[in-house]
């Protein structure tokens, strides 16, 4: 991945996903729904993204209209012969799963018993909290912070 076109979004699956292709020629294409603010209100836009590989696989496996999603990739253009503007796309090389908490519930986004983890263009997956079992409680302590 380029290190001066990185582009890292947070939004939901606006429409259920189906994998294409077969073998290690599998993508995938979807959009992700975000908010802004403009002129003091929330808006929505949509941001479309293609997946390759084991990313692609992983996105259909796991992900489904509504799905709350981190997506990590480069930004690209494309067009096509006879169009007159570019399209903006996202080239997704890694997607994450977003649990949020609601009235004190994790119940959105990942399934149960899931550890965090990062899956990468070439299949690798990599443990947020690192390759060990450590979560983010064990790695801080409360002596340590500033504060």
């Amino acid at each position: 991945m380029n290190a001066n076109n990185n582009f890292t979004l947070h939004g939901r699956i606006s429409s259920d996903v189906a994998l294409k292709g077969s073998g290690d020629r599998q993508y995938i294409f979807f959009t992700v729904a975000y908010n802004h603010f403009y002129n003091g209100k929330t808006q929505a836009d949509f941001l479309f993204c293609k997946a390759f590989g084991k990313t692609a696989e992983f996105v259909s496996k796991y992900f489904k209209k509504g799905s709350a999603i981190a997506v990590s990739g480069e930004v690209r253009t494309s067009k096509g012969p006879d169009d007159k503007f570019a399209t903006m796309y996202l080239h997704v090389d890694s997607v994450s799963f977003v649990v949020e908490n609601t009235k004190g519930d994790a119940k959105a986004g990942a399934p149960t018993g899931y550890k965090p983890k990062e899956y990468t263009a070439d299949g690798s997956a990599a443990s947020a909290f690192g390759d060990n079992d450590e979560t983010i409680d064990d790695m801080v302590k409360e002596e340590d912070m500033p504060f």
